[in-house]
């Protein structure tokens, strides 16, 4: 008969299944409260637990079929209390002393909060980015360690000069120095350096 074994632990579930992929036996013993969220018995690989897009569908497919390891393919399974959870699923084939295709064993791990939480903070993100480009003035924002973290369109229009080089993750001080070469700042000072020094000082410290 068709069977696999699941242990779960912290999300993580163990399987074990034969030729036709379908689960039909779990552990309930060694199952943990999430676990009882999800249930795989009678399920199917690439039927009942399958990725969302045809397209990842039939990459599954190609892979099941030619019998390869299967590498962190996303997929959906409904749980027990009629909703969907997500599994990363990974698993290696396994042969017989013939060398006779007889399943698989690996790992189902439900990432549904993990995913729901970068969910949340990418449509943050994009609130966020909607609010900046929002505002009528230019605006930059840098981080701790002055690097760039956000900027709006108006922003980059206004400084053209660095229109190229501004992205996330960019320096201050580069900003600067590249402003500087264009002659967009004309300070009194002796030296070029003088200049960078005296303005990286004022970007730090604003108030004083």
């Amino acid at each position: 008969d068709s069977c696999v074994t699941i242990v779960a632990k912290r999300g993580v579930y163990i399987y074990s299944v034969d030729a036709s992929r379908i689960v039909v036996r779990v552990n309930d013993d060694e199952a943990t409260e999430g676990a009882m969220r999800l249930d795989f018995q009678g399920k199917r690989l690439l039927g009942d637990i399958a990725p969302d897009s045809e397209a990842d569908i039939a990459a599954c497919r190609e892979i099941l079929q030619s019998q390869q390891a299967i590498r962190h393919k996303l997929c959906s399974i409904g749980d027990t209390l009629g909703g969907k959870r997500r599994v990363a699923v990974n698993g290696l084939p396994r042969f017989d002393s013939h060398a006779n295709f007889i399943g698989y064993r690996g790992t189902f791990t439900d990432l549904t909060e993990v995913l729901a939480v970068q969910d949340r903070a990418e449509r943050a993100e994009v609130l966020l980015r909607d609010a900046i480009e929002a505002i009528p003035d230019a605006l930059i924002l840098y981080d701790a360690a002055d690097k760039v973290a956000l900027f709006n369109d108006r922003h980059r229009k206004m400084f053209p000069s660095v229109s190229d080089i501004l992205a996330p993750g960019v320096s201050y001080e580069e900003i600067l120095r590249r402003q500087i070469s264009s002659g967009q700042f004309q300070d009194n000072l002796e030296s070029r350096e003088e200049t960078i020094a005296a303005r990286l000082q004022a970007h730090k410290n604003p108030s004083a």
